[in-house]
Formats: C-alpha cells, structure tokens, sequence
C-alpha cells in the first residue's frame, strides 16, 4: 500500500476534507501523515452540524454563529478557512516528502549541492572544463573523477525529477482548492501525491 486516507482538521479540530498519508520511503510501515490530519474516519455528515475531533474522539458541533457581512459577497469564512487549511495541509505534505528525499544527508553537505551541480553541469556541456570541488571530493572518496562526475549528474537529473513532479502536483491540487466554491468541493479534492 502506497498511501492511506487521512482526515484533515481545521485548527479547531473541525473536519474538513479528507487526503492521503504517503508511505516513508525510509520506514518500513510508517505512513507521513500531513500535520492537522488524523487517521480515524468522521461519522456521518449530519445537516448543520460540524463534525469535530475533540480530546481523541468525534463529536457534532453547533456551527458558530457569524456577524453580518458588509459590502461585497465574500466566500463565507467556513468555506475560506477549509481552504487555506486544505492548502496549508498540501503544502505540509509536499513539505514531509520532500525533506525525506534529502533526509539522509547531513546540513553541511547540503550547503556543497550547488557547487557540485555547477561543476557536473558544466562538465557535461565541456569535458574539459575545471572542477576543482568535485576532483577534491573524489580523491577524498578514493573514486574516480568522471564516475563521481557521472554520479552527480544522476542524482541531480533524478532529484530534479522528483522535485518537478512534487512541485507540478501540489500546484494542480492548490489550483483546485482556490477554484472550489463549496465546502463539498474543497472536501471531495484528494490530493494524491507520489513521486513515481
């Protein structure tokens, strides 16, 4: 199983929509389940009623009442505030994927990316151009100049990648909450976002 459905909560614990939690591609079993999420299903839509997760368990709550509007029309606040959760949960999602991509490298390393990537990349363009990082790092590794420069353009083409797609599908899935008008619409929306 890649995924399983979770439950999204508004900072109230009030149900908003459901989506998925991706399996970890570095624990076995464990799922990443998105921040505001749980995994215990909400009972029935009742009209009128909010369902809401509250101390561990689901119970009905009276909505609140709200003021009067003035002026415009404006999406009511319900529907609003489902949206911006719906879109802050996305984006914690994507945010969980993408750090466990680079999860087993330490801070330092990181910082040395893009002076790798400069070097390989310009390699490729011109096998003659100087790259004087990556030949460090390769006597240091005790490796060959061209197989390290070979193995960076690997992982930069497949992180690339993977960042397109993550990037692509959490905007498609932002595109269809700001385009919902209803909290059924934002509630029927079920990201499903993999890297494959």
């Amino acid at each position: 199983m890649e995924f399983i459905t979770v439950f999204q909560l508004d900072p109230n614990g009030i149900f908003i929509g459901e989506t998925v939690a991706d399996r970890s591609p570095l624990e076995e079993g464990v799922f990443l389940v998105p921040d505001g999420c749980v995994q215990e299903p909400p009972p029935a839509f009742v009209a009128g009623k909010l369902r809401a997760f509250v101390n561990g368990a689901w119970q009905y709550q009276d909505p609140p009442l709200l003021p009067d509007s003035i002026g415009e029309d404006p999406a009511p606040p319900a529907l609003e505030q489902m949206r911006m959760q719906a879109i802050r949960s996305l984006n914690e999602r994507c945010q969980a994927i993408a750090d466990h991509l680079t999860a087993s490298y330490p801070d330092f390393e990181k910082l040395t990316w893009e002076d790798q990537r400069r070097e390989a990349v310009a390699w490729q363009a011109d096998s003659a151009a100087p790259t004087p990082y990556i030949d460090g790092l390769a006597v240091l590794r005790g490796i060959d100049r061209v197989e390290y420069l070979t193995r960076t353009l690997a992982k930069i083409t497949s992180f690339a990648s993977a960042a397109q797609r993550l990037v692509g599908l959490r905007q498609k899935y932002e595109d269809q909450f700001r385009a919902a008008t209803s909290p059924e619409e934002i509630a029927a929306i079920n990201p499903v976002i993999t890297l494959e």
